[in-house]
């Protein structure tokens, strides 16, 4: 374990199997054995808010980061919802809460809209319900 802590910058929590890791190439992630399972390729968030959607992966994707936009990765690093988005939460009952040109709406795992970006803010669904905001 010491081997691993002193490879990388930082390494976070465990969720389904994989960490992510900080190197000075960016995000990646590893397996429960140390093994770099998606290569680090993907940007570092400066915003504090935005580094739990960055690491973790929930219901077998992770929000990763790329030229400042947004999108999701499988566990095998592949590209599933491209990076088209200022922000985005992560999958929580099969959507996430996504922002698109300064308004909110929700996605699916696939990228389809789901509900129409019409909101001025917008948190994940828990239990079938959502908070959202429209002035």
């Amino acid at each position: 374990m010491t081997e691993l802590l002193e490879q990388y910058d930082h390494i976070d929590g465990f969720h389904e199997g994989l960490a992510a890791v900080c190197t000075n190439e960016g995000i990646g992630f590893i397996d429960i054995y140390g093994e770099m399972i998606i290569s680090p390729k993907y940007e570092k968030t400066e915003d504090e808010t935005d580094q739990d959607k960055v690491y973790g992966f929930s219901e077998g994707m992770s929000v990763f980061l790329q030229k400042g936009q947004y999108g999701f990765i499988d566990k095998w690093g592949y590209i599933i919802v491209s990076a088209d988005y200022n922000k985005l939460s992560p999958l929580n009952e099969c959507v996430a809460a996504a922002q698109l040109n300064e308004k909110w709406g929700f996605i699916n795992h696939r990228g389809r809209v789901f509900i129409p970006f019409i909101y001025d803010f917008a948190q994940s669904f828990h239990e079938g319900i959502c908070w959202v905001q429209k002035k």
